[in-house]
């Protein structure tokens, strides 16, 4: 599938489901995505598995241009927090989101968590409970909730839990 043509799929999937299971909290700018696919599409290097696949990342890691909150509004609070919680630098980002963009995937935005990812549940006060797309009366369950709903759901082919 062309880079363009899977974007334009996740963009769908989300507008359908997103708001009724909350998984993805945070979406990569547009502007952003564009030039990670024009990238792509003037490129001379061999394609991948994940050659132009949206994929979504667990809000614990550290993503260039996304702060990372552990969904903890204590964090929100004081000098340290305001630190930590910044946008992240490309020098910032976690290792494995690094090798999947130099695969050529695409990061389209950050999934939602319990608390610090500490808890069997997918619910915190930032951003609210990721449900179950089976039973939407209960939470998606673990700290890679939101990550599991975004596929479940077809809204991204890949995301990144641990």
């Amino acid at each position: 599938m062309h880079p363009s043509s899977a974007q334009k799929l996740f963009t769908k999937r989300v507008g359908l489901y997103n708001k009724s299971f909350n998984a993805i909290i945070a979406l990569t700018k547009p502007d952003q995505i564009a030039k990670d696919i024009d990238a792509l599409t003037t490129s001379s290097k061999t394609s991948t598995q994940v050659t132009g696949m949206p994929v979504a990342v667990k809000e614990v890691m550290d993503v260039r241009g996304f702060p990372t909150t552990l969904c903890d509004s204590s964090l929100k609070k004081g000098f340290v927090g305001t630190l930590y919680t910044r946008d992240k630098s490309e020098e910032q980002e976690a290792a494995v989101v690094k090798r999947l963009r130099e695969s050529g995937a695409i990061i389209v935005g950050k999934t939602n968590i319990p608390t610090k990812g500490l808890d069997v549940q997918c619910s915190n006060a930032i951003h609210g409970t990721t449900t179950n797309p089976w039973d939407p009366l209960r939470t998606s369950g673990g700290s890679s909730g939101g990550s599991c709903v975004a596929v479940a759901t077809g809204m991204v082919p890949l995301a990144l839990g641990r």
